[in-house]
């Protein structure tokens, strides 16, 4: 619909999970560097990208405002989009079946963290 890339956050969940269990202090610092370098490379080549997240309870606290912070110091600007969910609507999508093609967590326990 924008026309712009879409990197969305999983991608960083799927780098680290093959070789750390998920939440754990290693595959956290992983995940958050693979997805801060793509955000570093992406502004030093001027290009912009829709960036998907839900927090959940293995992310840093202050990610989202390590990314815009990130992006600004590229050059880029921010524009954060926040969509409310309530807690049983977000327990809802873990059945959903599209989580499996795109390997998304679908563990309720884990995202509470």
């Amino acid at each position: 619909m924008t026309g712009l890339a879409l990197f969305c956050n999983h991608l960083g969940d799927d780098t680290a999970a093959p070789v750390l269990p998920f939440g754990s202090p290693s595959f956290v610092r992983l995940r958050e560097q693979f997805r801060m370098n793509v955000f570093e490379a992406a502004g030093a080549e001027d290009r912009s990208r829709v960036f998907t997240f839900q927090p959940e309870g293995s992310a840093f606290a202050d990610f989202a405002m390590g990314v815009a912070g990130l992006v600004r110091r590229t050059g880029g600007g921010v524009l954060l989009v926040h969509f409310k969910i309530s807690a049983d609507g977000q327990m809802s999508r873990f059945a959903n079946r599209d989580r499996n093609r795109f390997a998304k967590q679908r563990h309720a326990a884990l995202w509470r963290g």
